[in-house]
């Protein structure tokens, strides 16, 4: 390759130069026929894509904007563009030959504009020289079979090499998850062999957390770097290290005095299995680090851990803990996450100094790292014209989720490997002591089912009701779309024509796993730990009686969000007790809500401390704590209580959002469980309140029945209707006619007692 080097052999950070190729390449960007027009919108899917750029500029500078819906039209790729993917049919050391290389590597290592459109040198070298297995399609775009080839155009691969190549530009790390199967892994290695094969003296680490997976990469790199080999001989370097864990280009030779010495590229692939140790690279200085399936690593607990791995790695990314040499390149996929802190490091990219992305705006303004979902590259959807038809895609991922929708097993792994969301996409693999059985029948059920099958929430605001003093006097309900509020049904009333109503006491509980900061405080911003949402999950208890016939025993609230000023979250919270006059029981890790209730005068809505969570000694103490604490006994309580509930009542949980936390629940990391955390806080209060619904009578006892949880001659704890021979019902029974029909007149047939 000496000839070549007059042409290669800088780095993509060198001297900046414009080379345009003339060439005209016009086009209509909505000439799609899956595009939607509604009320003078473009759309694909969802997507709206009307002020996407007319031209798709690029990244050449590293200060372009990167928005996916620029990628989400049609975009013509100019023939001139492939004019290197296949070779000319001379001598491969013959001029022509030599001239053929020099002009694509020049595009490879500086990019190229044609008609205003730019095409950087990570992107034309994975068009023109990078070979690997590829999916070969007909013209219809449907799957034929793996061939070893070129990569197909796609709008979503450039849309991927134009937030690396700003990575790199930027100083920036970059983080790509998605689905299986939509070529993330030969993305990057497409440009760890560019930065062996065309540029000097580079460093490329291939790194994971095990030797399976850090063995499968690296065959990856082996292969590919045989293939462009073989595909292109002009580009091939001899190898001084050619092991099963180094490859360093170059060659020895002996000088003129007799001394052995080394010459040519010597660049250098490495591969590292983190296994257990966190600083294995420690000392190294790379140019690419590629962390290969960093969402499989092991939970934070055990040796080799991400965030140990970040950390020990950090000092080989910095020369003079100044000057940033690497660019690292973490890729995941659905399906394979183990760990507990890859959604934190995902999610939190300027904390990790990774590029951040927003186009997916349930992550927040805090973005996240690359998230390419299935319907953005499903195989045989989007060949045909280089753009996905995201909702024709959409409509095939359902399609394969009903047909598997019976095995949960599967359904789950169909969910993981082939996400269609980012919280999709961080379910975690491994067990936990909830029916995954039954959670993944009921979220088939939500998604699958029919509008007689499925309860949907309601969304919408609570707003004060004042009288004219200023005072409040309750609060009420706005439906609304985007509200902040999801409710299954409106509170039971009390009928008082007389009196501002209020739910029946004590049939509404709250649990509460609150915050202290909101998004806009200075230290949620920067701490990667405080990415937790405030909670809180209304639970109806039982109702029971010839008087009512209604819902029992299910979850009809919630209201999960970080606002910017956490005070609008509690003051919600206290909206949410008022309008289902719930009691609330507080996870006491986070006590700045208590503040401010008891500011406002509701310090009473916090619920006694349960029984199970009560000091043994100091009953008088005991009786004024609120709130419940986080000892692992309790956590384990909570979570068997809220186990039990899913046993019995899974088929009654309607919140999608419950489900899947359910489902992705660590008991090591309870952090982004805040539903289940809520629901658990809502399970202690409701045992510990045994409370039961008593109708009441006209004129005498005879029909008279109570309804609560007792126990039986066998001491067994039950929930129903109580039998006669229980003492506390007779007891009721020659006490309770005038009584209860005075109460039955103020409170509309139904009353509560402690038992």
């Amino acid at each position: 390759m000496s000839k070549l080097d007059e042409t290669i052999g800088e780095t993509l950070n060198g001297p900046k130069r414009k080379y345009t190729i003339r060439a005209v390449n016009k086009y209509d960007r909505f000439d799609l026929d899956f595009l939607k027009r509604e009320n003078g919108r473009v759309y694909n899917d969802t997507f709206d894509v009307t002020n996407s750029s007319e031209r798709l500029t690029g990244v050449w500078t590293g200060e372009e904007e990167v928005r996916l819906a620029d990628y989400l039209v049609f975009r013509k790729l100019p023939k001139k563009l492939r004019a290197w993917a296949d070779r000319p049919n001379v001598d491969e050391h013959s001029e022509e030959m030599l001239d053929f290389y020099k002009e694509i590597l020049k595009y490879c290592k500086h990019g190229v504009w044609i008609d205003d459109e730019y095409y950087n040198p990570l992107y034309m070298y994975w068009l023109n020289l990078f070979v690997f297995p590829v999916i070969k399609s007909d013209k219809n775009g449907k799957p034929l079979g793996e061939i070893m080839g070129s990569p197909t155009y796609c709008t979503i691969d450039r849309y991927i090499f134009d937030l690396i190549y700003k990575a790199i530009l930027t100083g920036k790390d970059f983080a790509l998850m998605g689905s299986r199967g939509i070529g993330k892994s030969y993305a990057i290695i497409s440009i760890i062999d560019q930065y062996y094969r065309i540029f000097k003296k580079t460093h490329t680490l291939v790194t994971s957390t095990d030797s399976h997976m850090t063995n499968e990469a690296w065959r990856k790199v082996v292969d590919c770097l045989d293939l462009v080999e073989e595909k292109h001989p002009p580009l091939k370097h001899k190898r001084i290290s050619d092991t099963g864990d180094k490859k360093l280009s170059g060659e020895t030779f002996i000088d003129s005095s007799g001394d052995e010495k080394k010459r040519g590229y010597k660049s250098l692939i490495e591969k590292i299995i983190y296994d257990k140790s966190t600083d294995k690279t420690r000392g190294s200085r790379p140019n690419i680090q590629h962390i290969e399936e960093f969402a499989a690593f092991p939970p934070k607990t055990h040796k080799g851990n991400l965030k140990g791995v970040i950390a020990g790695s950090k000092g080989s990314w910095f020369i003079g803990g100044t000057y940033k040499k690497c660019t690292v390149l973490y890729t995941g996929t659905g399906g394979s996450v183990n760990n507990d802190e890859a959604r934190d490091v995902f999610t939190n990219p300027d904390a990790y100094n990774i590029l951040k992305v927003n186009d997916w705006p349930e992550m927040g303004d805090r973005g996240c790292g690359a998230f390419i979902p299935v319907q953005l590259k499903m195989a045989g959807h989007w060949e045909r014209t280089g753009t996905p038809d995201i909702t024709k895609s959409l409509l095939t991922s359902a399609a394969k989720r009903k047909a598997v929708k019976s095995d949960a097993v599967a359904y789950m792994g169909e969910v993981q490997e082939y996400p269609t969301n980012p919280t999709e996409m961080f379910m975690q693999n491994g067990s936990n002591i909830f029916d995954q059985d039954k959670i993944a029948t009921q979220q088939s059920k939500i998604q699958f089912g029919t509008e007689d099958e499925v309860s949907k929430p309601i969304r919408g605001f609570l707003t004060w009701v004042k009288g004219p003093n200023g005072e409040r006097l309750g609060v009420k309900w706005e439906d609304s779309n985007v509200g902040d509020m999801k409710i299954m049904e409106h509170p039971v009333w009390l009928t008082n024509p007389d009196k501002y109503p209020n739910p029946i006491e004590n049939l509404y509980i709250i649990g509460c796993d609150s915050i202290d900061q909101g998004n806009s405080d200075s230290s949620a911003a920067t701490n990667s730990t405080t990415g937790s949402e405030l909670c809180a999950m209304v639970k109806k208890r039982f109702l029971e009686g010839s008087y009512f016939s209604t819902t029992s025993n299910i979850y009809v609230g919630l209201y999960n969000k970080r606002s910017n000023n956490v005070r609008d979250d509690w003051e919600n919270t206290l909206k949410l007790s008022m309008y289902f006059n719930a009691q609330i029981n507080l996870e006491f890790t986070k006590v700045g809500i208590k503040i401010y209730f008891e500011s406002e005068g509701f310090l009473h809505k916090f619920a006694r401390r349960t029984a199970i969570n009560l000091p043994k000694t100091d009953k008088k103490k005991a009786s004024t704590l609120i709130g419940t604490t986080t000892g692992s006994g309790i956590i384990d309580y909570q979570d068997q209580k809220v186990a039990d509930y899913i046993n019995d009542n899974c088929s009654d949980i309607w919140f999608p959002e419950a489900l899947t936390q359910l489902q992705a629940y660590n008991r090591e990391n309870r952090t982004p469980s805040d539903l289940v955390i809520a629901m658990g806080l809502c399970e202690l209060l409701d045992e510990d309140l045994v409370v039961v619904a008593k109708p009441p009578v006209e004129t005498s006892a005879s029909g008279f029945k109570l309804f609560g949880i007792y126990k039986d001659e066998n001491g067994i704890k039950r929930r129903g209707e109580i039998p006669n021979n229980i003492k506390r019902v007779q007891d009721a029974k020659a006490n309770m006619v005038s009584d209860m029909a005075k109460r039955f007149n103020e409170h509309g047939g139904v009353t509560w007692e402690n038992v």
